[in-house]
């Protein structure tokens, strides 16, 4: 593929104005970059395509609305996340299950909520990366959400003097695990995964996928009413390269 010169997309100048960079940091997980929804939320529908590459243009044609301000946010995030892993031009399409492709070699996970889209982002020797935001002031129904997404293991925890986890915390440090095994395991029903307190850690989790441990890491970070969760899931004896 060539690589399109940036006369290809919009100017900095625009995509700075309407997904303007909220945070970024670089940890265990690779790089991380958020950028805000509201003035894109604001802008005519037809300032955001040019902001995409032209292949990511193509993903986004029939989208309209909510979908489309998320969508553009999500792509401009994984590219500012890219940044240093080379390839940062190429675009972030879709592959299985709609999970995020991009560049060989690195591996790229996308997250929206009402106010941000998140990517996170790392060399593919680390194994692939899971990112998930979620506001921590849904109104929805939280009984049927937990019949929903506990697993039988989290479900007796919640009734022992392990430490609590919310619901919602809880909810999306398995959104960030699912997206980090998908990629090796494909699809596991989140009451399969299992998200439970380190032993004698006052942070930090344990996963198991299906009663069994598997490498994967996660975290978790509260963000302005929200929560942001990390996945990453150990290839080897490979580090991640943010």
């Amino acid at each position: 593929m060539t690589e399109p010169t940036r006369s290809a997309f919009a100017t900095k100048a625009s995509e700075a104005a309407l997904y303007p960079v909220v945070f970024r940091f670089v940890s265990g997980f690779g790089r991380c970059v958020g950028v805000d929804l509201a003035s894109a939320h604001d802008a005519e529908a037809a300032a955001l395509p040019p902001l995409l590459h032209p292949e990511e243009r193509l993903l986004c044609g029939t989208m309209r609305g909510v979908r489309l301000v998320e969508f553009v946010g999500g792509r401009i995030a994984a590219r500012l996340a890219r940044e240093g892993l080379g390839g940062r031009d190429e675009p972030t399409l879709a592959g299985a299950g709609g999970m995020p492709t991009t560049t060989q070699g690195v591996s790229v996970s996308i997250s929206h909520s009402r106010r941000l889209a998140v990517a996170l982002a790392c060399a593919e020797a680390g194994g692939s990366v899971g990112v998930d935001v979620e506001p921590l002031d849904s109104d929805g129904n939280m009984e049927l959400l937990a019949e929903r997404i506990l697993s039988d293991e989290e479900q007796v925890g919640a009734d022992s003097n392990d430490r609590p986890i919310g619901l919602l915390r809880r909810l999306s440090l398995k959104e960030a695990a699912y997206k980090a095994l998908f990629p090796r395991y494909g699809h596991i029903p989140l009451r399969q995964i299992s998200v439970l307190p380190s032993a004698g850690q006052r942070s930090g989790f344990r996963v198991f996928a299906s009663g069994q441990r598997i490498p994967v890491s996660v975290a978790s970070r509260a963000l302005d009413g929200q929560v942001l969760s990390l996945g990453r899931l150990v290839s080897g004896a490979g580090q991640c390269r943010p």
